[in-house]
């Protein structure tokens, strides 16, 4: 420590020897056979009762054995367990009278890593916990690129070309206030899971639940096949997971259930919510809104797309036919496409 001022160095010497005090240091002395010449401080803490001068340090320390005489570098054996309860940092050195043995106790060390130990554990499942809800939800590109935080969008968001799926249960409110909780939820969630396994197979990257309605987003990670075309994809797969969700109900004697699907394209916003621990990924425009209004507008078993949507879905196109509507919120009439043949 030549570069360092005196005072300097006698004030780390000093927390040194500070610490080192309160960590009940004792020590022992071997010549260059092994035999012990020399010991003091409180071996008793660390086992160690009455040690024999002139007798083999390995022969009356099991935990030593073989480490004396000592060869080559100093040996340092971090939170050893020597005593009841107690651990030591054991440091093993060569000196000035021979190979010296000192001992410092590090139970409470010990103890704090094991507590922070401990904690990291269970930072790691809250973690972990955390990324399967966010991919169950979002999609694992999504999740994994919004804990990264390496997702491609820019600070404060920005526009892109996106498609928007909307699929809601029609009829389910009645439903629901007529039969039992355990039924309502029981139900939802087989119809969910069998919507979200679609959707995820179609490369949706943002799932969103809000009751028993079902919005996708499609396009944000770039695909071979255009997002319009998977998202329509996705959506005739939903209505034909649904027809046979209703041929296993019959069987157990239960209503129907059917969907009504809305999807539209077009530039949205599209930005990352939230705090540092808990984001999430929001699309807003109108093609979102026209997407709801479309769902809202569909009847049971049916898809209505936008133009925008039927431009980019080629072989697609044969389950779909033009119809006009009039959505909620939007000035002029929506010309739209939809797979039960309206005209």
């Amino acid at each position: 420590m030549r570069d360092l001022p005196q005072a300097v160095t006698d004030y780390i010497f000093g927390l040194t020897i500070e610490a080192t005090r309160k960590r009940s240091p004792a020590y022992l002395l071997g010549d260059g056979e092994g035999r012990l010449i020399e010991f003091g401080g409180k071996l008793a803490l660390y086992g160690i009762n009455n040690p024999e001068l002139g007798v083999h340090i390995d022969q009356q320390v099991e935990y030593l054995a073989g480490f004396l005489p000592l060869e080559g570098e100093p040996v340092v054996l971090p939170c050893l367990k020597c005593g009841d309860g107690v651990s030591t940092d054991l440091h093993i050195f060569s000196g000035e009278g021979g190979d010296w043995i000192l001992f410092l106790e590090s139970t409470e060390i010990e103890a704090t890593q094991q507590e922070i130990q401990q904690h990291a554990h269970e930072l790691s499942l809250n973690k972990e916990k955390q990324s399967r809800m966010l991919s169950q939800f979002l999609g694992d590109q999504v999740a994994q690129g919004l804990e990264d935080g390496k997702f491609d969008i820019k600070k404060g968001g920005e526009r892109r070309n996106l498609t928007i799926l909307f699929a809601d249960i029609r009829d389910f409110t009645p439903f629901s206030e007529n039969h039992s909780p355990q039924a309502v939820f029981r139900t939802l969630n087989i119809y969910i899971r069998s919507m979200m396994e679609t959707l995820a197979g179609e490369a949706s990257s943002l799932n969103a639940i809000v009751g028993d309605q079902v919005m996708a987003v499609f396009g944000i990670f770039s695909a071979a096949a255009s997002h319009q075309f998977r998202a329509v994809g996705a959506s005739l797969k939903m209505i034909e997971k649904v027809n046979e969700l209703y041929e296993e109900r019959k069987r157990w004697n239960l209503p129907a259930l059917r969907i009504g699907i809305g999807v539209s394209s077009g530039p949205v916003a599209i930005g990352i919510l939230g705090t540092k621990e808990r984001k999430t990924l929001t699309v807003i425009g109108h093609y979102v809104n026209l997407a709801a209004r479309l769902q809202s507008l569909a009847s049971p078993g049916e898809i209505l797309i936008d133009k925008n949507t039927y431009d980019n879905i080629r072989s697609y196109r044969r389950f779909f036919s033009p119809t006009t509507l009039e959505c909620k919120g939007i000035v002029s009439p929506v010309k739209t496409f939809s797979n039960m043949g309206k005209n």
